[in-house]
């Protein structure tokens, strides 16, 4: 079976950023599709009060 998946391209920095700046950098994708690429059906998914999954 294949993934719908496909890698994530790496660019190399120096020196190495420090966490916070990787997660600002990082684009941000709906869990909902996330969820959906990695085969998870939309009823497997738990909301939690402010209407993100769990």
């Amino acid at each position: 079976m294949s993934s719908p998946q496909s890698p994530t391209r790496l660019k190399l920095v120096r020196p190495v950023p420090g966490d916070i700046d990787i997660a600002q950098a990082a684009a941000i994708e709906p869990i909902a599709r996330i969820a959906e690429e990695a085969g998870i059906l939309p009823q497997e998914l738990e909301f939690y009060e402010n209407g993100n999954y769990l």
